[in-house]
């Protein structure tokens, strides 16, 4: 399987759990992280039907940005263990297709550049941890 059919299931199941999430939650803070959420789903499916590399990379940033959010400031069970998963799905592909599935065209660069190349499986797995630190405390 391609990368960026990895990458299209994996991002359309996570955006109907992210609505269904949506659609339930009363916490105002977690209605604005998971709308944000699927506004950054909706753009990542648009470019990948169109396989447009613009679009998806800011899809891209959008995740990037809620699984450092989340994390720190979800405030309901739900949205905490959503986004383990998530971040658990992360550290999958990313071994599994020895690089991030939103890196499917081979020939183009990022266009977000400026973003450090960080240890990405140190980071995402630091996240992991304090989304179940914050998941055993609430």
């Amino acid at each position: 399987m391609e990368e960026i059919q990895i990458l299209i299931i994996s991002v359309f199941t996570v955006m109907i759990l992210t609505l269904y999430l949506f659609i339930h939650t009363t916490k105002v803070m977690d209605k604005i992280l998971l709308g944000l959420s699927v506004i950054g789903q909706i753009i990542t499916l648009i470019g990948s039907f169109f396989r447009n590399k613009n679009i998806t990379e800011i899809g891209h940033v959008i995740f990037g940005v809620i699984l450092f959010i989340v994390p720190i400031f979800g405030q309901s069970t739900d949205i905490l263990i959503l986004v383990s998963l998530v971040i658990l799905l992360t550290l999958i592909t990313r071994k599994l297709c020895n690089n991030c599935i939103f890196h499917y065209d081979k020939e183009r660069k990022k266009i977000f550049y400026f973003i450090p190349n960080f240890n990405w499986d140190l980071t995402y797995s630091f996240l992991l941890v304090v989304a179940i630190v914050r998941l055993l405390h609430l």
